[in-house]
């Protein structure tokens, strides 16, 4: 196995485990409020899911990971932004497509 598909393979598995668990911790099934820039993230992630191009998902995906970094995204917005990109990275747009207007709709003005 390549390294990358070992990485891929170990977020996605993270991922799961988070998505998993985090309803249980949480109490709710939605996906979580993220604040306003990261919004803009969402719309980003939106349209490179929708044109399938894997270039600006992997361009998401690295902003998604500093915005994490920086403290910007908790663990739980980072969780559900990743779990899009791994379906999206595994070749299942139509899922990933679904998952993010979920996320989006989600959203609420001022949070």
């Amino acid at each position: 196995m390549k390294p990358n598909e070992r990485r891929n393979r170990g977020r996605a598995l993270l991922v799961f485990s988070l998505l998993l668990f985090a309803p249980l911790v949480s109490g709710c099934g939605k996906p979580p409020q993220v604040p306003a820039d990261a919004g803009q993230l969402i719309g980003s992630l939106r349209t490179a899911i929708s044109a399938q191009k894997k270039d600006w998902l992997d361009a998401n995906a690295k902003l998604v990971d500093e915005k994490h970094k920086q403290n910007k995204l908790t663990d739980e917005q980072y969780a559900e932004f990743e779990s899009i990109i791994v379906l999206a990275r595994d070749g299942n747009w139509s899922a990933a497509e679904k998952e993010v207007l979920r996320f989006a709709q989600a959203q609420q003005p001022g949070s």
